[in-house]
């Protein structure tokens, strides 16, 4: 039976960081077993202008803007046809790459949230601008679309990351698994390197009653109770590695190419994850949209957001 294509939609924009958001796409998928859809929502009006159409004394006077709107389709025109270009010199079947330009209807990210609703398997969009405040602001493209698509895949690509390294940032959950699922599926192997990373919190000391002495029983009981539950949580993932390495063994990767690694005593999950991914020089951090560790307690979906924020300059995807 022929494998079912997957179904990539590229949000783009006409923006470098977006042709750099096609070429991170081209060398992560595989080519003959991945379709891809660049998608571009065009205004009728500059951005700016927009809250202006509805106004009644306004509207009038921002019916008609034929060159701007002539030079806004010429660019991106151009723009598709460079990545398109790009993306068969990379190895893309021309039949497998589509580009789409339409109208806005409600609004920009409302209107890729519809049509990545329609069967796609991973929506991927660039980190619009370069300012790191503006990049953290709720209201930002990427972030709506993340919040929006609870049930898709969405990768959110800053900067120019390696496609060779990626970090997939782990619990024990069962939103884990698919995780690990999601990535064996996607995964062109034979040029990756991964590393399946697990942070464990430090206890805060701060939290112990005031007037307890550090050398007192009920503190040192306390403090045997949470390294033995640090050590279990350790043995626990380490048992959780070894398990998803096997299914990704099965599916063709080589195990050399697979790493773990378990840090505790870290004050931020999030901050560890960008910390080790920066330093390892990955270019992709896979992480769960959310899980729960059984030892910590800790939601995954609060690391997810900070780590989006956090890995400006790198490729995250936020696996549902």
């Amino acid at each position: 039976m022929q494998k079912r294509h997957k179904k990539v939609l590229v949000a783009v924009d006409g923006s470098e960081q977006s042709f750099e958001t096609v070429r991170y796409v081209a060398h992560v998928l595989p080519q003959e077993q991945t379709k891809l859809f660049l998608y571009y929502v065009m205004s009728r009006i500059p951005d700016t202008l927009w809250d202006l159409y509805d106004d009644p004394d306004l509207s009038y006077k921002l019916l008609q803007f034929p060159a701007w709107r002539s030079e806004q389709k010429r660019l991106i025109e151009e723009f598709m046809d460079r990545a398109s270009i790009f993306l068969e010199k990379s190895g893309y079947p021309t039949s497998h790459v589509f580009t789409s330009v339409k109208d806005r209807k409600v609004g920009i990210a409302r209107d890729i949230v519809n049509e990545a609703k329609k069967g796609y398997d991973a929506l991927v969009v660039g980190r619009r601008g370069t300012n790191p405040l503006r990049d953290l602001l709720l209201g930002s493209t990427a972030s709506k679309l993340v919040e929006s698509l609870s049930h898709l895949p969405v990768w959110v690509v800053g900067g120019r990351p390696n496609p060779d390294k990626i970090l997939v940032a782990m619990d024990s959950s069962d939103s884990a698994i698919g995780t690990m699922e999601y990535v064996g599926k996607v995964l062109d192997f034979p040029k990756k390197q991964l590393l399946l990373f697990h942070a464990v919190r430090g206890f805060p000391l701060s939290t112990l009653k005031e007037g307890l002495s550090p050398k007192s029983k009920k503190i040192r009981e306390l403090l045997a109770t949470i390294r033995g539950e640090v050590d279990s949580e350790k043995e626990l993932m380490q048992t959780f590695f070894e398990q998803r390495i096997r299914t990704l063994e099965r599916k063709g990767m080589d195990v050399s190419q697979i790493s773990t690694k378990i840090v505790t005593g870290v004050t931020s999950r999030a901050g560890s994850v960008v910390e080790e991914a920066r330093k390892g020089e990955f270019g992709t951090i896979v992480i769960g949209r959310k899980g729960l560790s059984k030892v910590q307690q800790f939601i995954m979906g609060r690391v997810s957001s900070k780590v989006l924020q956090m890995a400006r300059d790198m490729a995250v995807w936020v696996v549902n």
